[in-house]
């Protein structure tokens, strides 16, 4: 699973489903997370907006639960698929800069909760 999609797993999570929130909370126009829930339906089969669905998601985001699911060559956080030329993880640095704060984020919860 993709950094923006696990960004957006937790996020709704976080805010009770509301798409709007996550949207804010991400600092991503709300029809940026809405076509992100779109592609996790399509390749989970599994509805985000949908609280038994988002618990699964949950689940897969965190690595408790394994799936099938091949990643391709992609992004590690938009998704976007890279060349052959391009021989890195992100396609740009500005989705480099988004997955080190998001990673930066979580560390820092982890923290903030085991103390």
């Amino acid at each position: 699973m993709r950094e923006m999609e696990k960004e957006i797993i937790r996020n709704m999570c976080q805010y009770n489903l509301k798409v709007s929130r996550v949207a804010k909370a991400m600092f991503v126009h709300r029809n940026t997370v809405m076509y992100h829930i779109a592609e996790i339906k399509e390749k989970y089969h599994l509805d985000p907006r949908s609280y038994y669905d988002l618990v699964k998601l949950s689940d897969i985001a965190e690595g408790k639960i394994k799936t099938d699911i091949e990643e391709k060559d992609c992004c590690a956080y938009c998704g976007k698929v890279l060349t052959k030329s391009n021989s890195r993880k992100f396609c740009s640095e500005h989705c480099a800069d988004r997955y080190e704060y998001a990673k930066n984020k979580q560390e820092k919860k982890k923290t903030n909760w085991s103390n």
